[in-house]
């Protein structure tokens, strides 16, 4: 670095402080609506609709049985990189 280059501590000092302030909030609430009854609801009838209409497309019962499987697990695995060390939320594969 030039001597002449200033570097902004104070500025970057004030940027980490409010991010800290912020994001464990935003995680907290991200993980309140993944982890809430209504969540949990809303994610049992998007599961049902997805089964539903995997038969109505003419997919057969253990192919669409399997790929409703697979749906939850993705979603379980976003689920679960998004949840910070130590509280992370596994849900298991049954």
């Amino acid at each position: 670095m030039k001597h002449d280059e200033h570097v902004p501590v104070k500025e970057i000092g004030e940027l980490l402080d409010t991010v800290s302030e912020k994001v464990p909030a935003m995680i907290s609430k991200m993980l309140t609506t993944l982890y809430s009854r209504e969540a949990g609801e809303n994610m049992g009838q998007a599961t049902g609709a997805f089964y539903k209409e995997l038969l109505a497309a003419g997919i057969p019962k253990e192919e669409a049985l399997q790929m409703t499987k697979d749906y939850l697990n993705t979603l379980k695995n976003v689920a679960n990189s998004i949840s910070p060390a130590g509280t992370k939320q596994e849900f298991s594969n049954k």
